[in-house]
């Protein structure tokens, strides 16, 4: 699920990956990437409250969450990201290693944008 709300932030579809990441949580609490994920979405929706919450949620998880590094930065100012910058900065997050020894998700995700 993870795989398939990055993919809808890639597209851009940024409304439909926060509901996805949402769901994502609802499988599993305790997983901090789906949390800062989450806060990523809502962040770039502009919905800073809720993405501060996410991201709390995140880091009490995980110290080192890839993804709610990803939401810090957008909250301090650097955000919401546009077209360009989000399939750039959404690739190198989807670079980490979500789990010991697993494949980045970047794996499954096309080299190009079938839109460029």
């Amino acid at each position: 699920m993870l795989l398939l709300g990055w993919t809808e932030f890639l597209l851009q579809r940024v409304e439909d990956s926060a509901r996805t990441f949402a769901r994502a949580i609802d499988l599993d609490r305790g997983f901090a990437e789906c949390h800062g994920a989450l806060a990523v979405a809502q962040a770039q929706l502009g919905l800073v409250d809720d993405a501060n919450v996410s991201l709390e949620r995140a880091l009490r998880l995980d110290r080192d969450c890839a993804s709610a590094q990803f939401a810090k930065m957008l909250l301090e100012g650097n955000g919401p990201l546009e077209g360009a910058q989000v399939r750039r900065l959404g690739r190198r997050l989807l670079e980490h290693r979500v789990s010991p020894g697993g494949a980045p998700l970047s794996r499954w995700l096309p080299d190009e944008d079938p839109q460029a």
